[in-house]
């Protein structure tokens, strides 16, 4: 009986030593995006902000992974290149504290006035000060609204100096055949 006690917890130290051990119960972190609504022209690229605030006791250290659902579109790309490295090497996050990053950019080609979601699903993971993976998704998701291409103040102002132009030389046209 004591041996069989003694294998399981020689089994149970070796696992955890190999695996990293399990995530303290309270290693947690949230990971939200902050805006939640984007606004750009048909053919523009936003930069999606997001933010991980550690919410438990533990420390955080270092990035893993992050991933996302696309719903793919022939109006818009999604660059899922860090432009900030949310956690560089050596670095961590301690309790209560939080930090933002460039999650990724969506372009739009010539895509038409309308609201778009392009993509659901974002998780994130980091590692805590025992090098388990803790990860987090995020509850809401950015909505991205396309607006129609509207023409510059100086644009109007030649338009209608051209109009002008063309009403008052019809004028003088018909007054002269008057």
């Amino acid at each position: 009986m004591m041996l069989s006690v003694m294998r399981r917890l020689c089994v149970l130290i070796f696992l955890t030593a190999v695996t990293g051990g399990p995530a303290f119960a309270d290693s947690m972190f949230t990971f939200t995006f902050d805006p939640l609504t984007y606004t750009t022209t048909p053919n523009g690229t936003v930069l999606v902000t997001a933010t991980v605030l550690n919410t438990g006791t533990t420390t955080l250290a270092n990035f893993d992974t992050a991933s996302f659902t696309n719903f793919g579109s022939p109006f818009y790309d999604i660059n899922f290149g860090f432009l900030e490295i949310p956690f560089p090497p050596g670095s961590t996050l301690l309790p209560g504290a939080s930090r933002s990053f460039e999650f990724v950019h969506v372009t739009f080609f010539n895509a038409p006035a309308n609201t778009y979601d392009p993509f659901t699903d974002a998780s994130f993971e980091l590692f805590d000060v025992t090098g388990a993976v803790v990860e987090a998704s995020a509850t809401t998701f950015p909505t991205f609204t396309v607006t129609a291409a509207t023409p510059e103040p100086e644009t109007l102002v030649l338009l209608g100096t051209g109009a002008l132009g063309l009403i008052g030389a019809v004028r003088r046209r018909y007054r002269g055949h008057a």
